[in-house]
């Protein structure tokens, strides 16, 4: 393999936006990381997850869900689903089937 066709088969940065502060009546839930970015080879292993902190700003413990999980794209996974912070949020990508470029998706996390 050429160093050429090497850089043609790097996959993009895979960019999750949307993950911070979310206001939920008398609570605010506090995810860690506003972005979390991911990097492959197209026919590589998927890169590693990525775990993220979910609080709440008053540090009571409050029930928190990911809102948008029917509409996240497949390649992305995120576990558990919901839970009460403080907690973390794992977050995965599967690059199978994906062809070299930028992906983006946003994680919508609500009590």
């Amino acid at each position: 393999m050429t160093a050429r066709s090497r850089r043609e088969m790097i996959v993009g940065a895979l960019l999750l936006g949307g993950l911070g502060v979310v206001h939920a009546e008398a609570q605010t839930i506090v995810v860690g990381s506003p972005l979390a970015v991911f990097s492959g080879v197209v026919g590589g292993p998927d890169p590693p997850a990525q775990v993220d902190s979910i609080t709440s700003a008053g540090g009571a413990s409050v029930t928190w869900e990911v809102r948008n999980l029917a509409r996240l794209a497949p390649w992305l996974a995120v576990t558990p689903r919901g839970g009460r912070a403080p907690d973390a949020l794992q977050i995965g990508v599967n690059i199978a089937g994906l062809r070299a470029g930028v992906y983006r998706d946003t994680i919508a996390v609500a009590s």
